[in-house]
């Protein structure tokens, strides 16, 4: 359990993918929210794996502060894959390859267009979507981290729950973990 002066979590943490859904209030209809028993932290919810939690505070933001960006183009990713050479940064807010050039954007785009591109054409689910987010996060390249013994835990904790899904949803590809890594 980690506590501070804004935030008390004990969320549960098992290697299955399963676990990754579990909130501190059991099992959530959304994948996406993996923590959230604090309103100070409920804009991060859709970032915090289970088993982030019993990382130090202190590693946790040096976590989210080196992985954010990823996680970011993540989602952009996973909500522009119903389009065709456009990108969904928000709900609200769709840029084409035009507008992208406009704005300065156009590698961006380009670089991001790559990803919508391949985990279309590997029809990228919500679940593996969803243990993306916390490997990326997890796995992010931070100089602060304390107890790098638990950050490794919780990294073979995610990779073994994507390996896991992968063979039992997809045996024909063995390597299609490695794939959505990559």
């Amino acid at each position: 359990m980690i506590t501070s002066k804004s935030y008390t979590c004990s969320a549960k943490r098992a290697p299955t993918l399963a676990s990754l859904s579990l909130s501190p209030q059991g099992v959530t209809e959304d994948p996406d929210v993996w923590c959230s028993d604090s309103a100070s932290r409920a804009h991060l919810d859709p970032l915090v794996p289970a088993g982030f939690p019993s990382l130090s505070l202190a590693d946790q933001m040096s976590l989210l502060q080196s992985g954010w960006m990823e996680i970011l183009i993540l989602r952009v990713v996973f909500r522009s894959l119903p389009l065709e050479d456009k990108l969904v940064y928000a709900e609200d807010y769709v840029m084409d390859e035009e507008q992208s050039k406009l704005a300065g954007l156009l590698d961006l785009n380009n670089a991001i267009l790559q990803l919508v591109k391949k985990y279309k054409s590997m029809g990228l689910e919500k679940e593996e979507f969803v243990v993306l987010k916390a490997i990326a996060l997890a796995n992010s390249d931070s100089m602060q981290i304390e107890d790098s013994e638990a950050v490794q835990r919780l990294q073979d904790v995610l990779h073994g729950a994507l390996q896991e899904h992968e063979a039992s949803r997809r045996p024909e590809d063995p390597r299609r973990a490695g794939k959505l890594i990559m």
